[in-house]
């Protein structure tokens, strides 16, 4: 959302929860709204809905009746985190929804391997665009410390959420 151009496109995001590591980094142009406050987005026509997350946000645009071209995207290695399967019934739902989408946008090629062996039946248009990276904001992010280094220094950077396996690399 940060890079998008508002004065080519007005955006619309459905926001699930008030919460997470992301919600204050909103751009003000964005016109957002909650579930509870959706009335018009129902009845709304839109160009292009995009599940930017697997699960809740994915199925909902699936079963829209709409004729927005839909895209979802898909950030996790559905082979070794399938943590998604709790918003369906069983995979064949998840299967189903994928394949009510135009486009379905992967983070890594390993990503798209995963969700090919998971779902080898929805034939729904698949491509890889790696997680768009502000290295801008995170270079002056990292001027802002100065680390003064006696021995070597090891630095990793992601979110703290288990499938990101930093518990084992503290011990490596």
């Amino acid at each position: 959302l940060e890079s998008m151009d508002y004065d080519r496109f007005d955006i619309d995001l459905l926001i699930i929860h008030e919460y997470g590591v992301y919600f204050q980094n909103i751009p003000g142009k964005v016109n957002w709204f909650t579930l509870k406050e959706a009335d018009n987005y129902w009845f709304k026509n839109y160009d292009v809905e995009i599940a930017v997350q697997e699960g809740y946000a994915t199925k909902h645009i699936a079963h829209r009746n709409s004729k927005a071209l839909k895209i979802a995207w898909v950030h996790c290695d559905f082979s070794s985190f399938h943590w998604t399967t709790g918003f369906y019934k069983d995979n064949a739902e998840e299967q189903w929804c994928y394949s009510q989408l135009d486009r379905i946008v992967f983070v890594s090629g390993q990503t798209l391997q995963s969700f090919n062996q998971l779902f080898p039946d929805v034939q729904t248009v698949k491509q890889v665009i790696y997680t768009p990276i502000n290295q801008g904001k995170i270079l002056a992010a990292s001027q802002s410390l100065s680390i003064h280094k006696n021995k070597m220094t090891l630095c990793c950077v992601g979110r703290l959420i288990e499938c990101k396996g930093y518990l084992r690399l503290i011990p490596i």
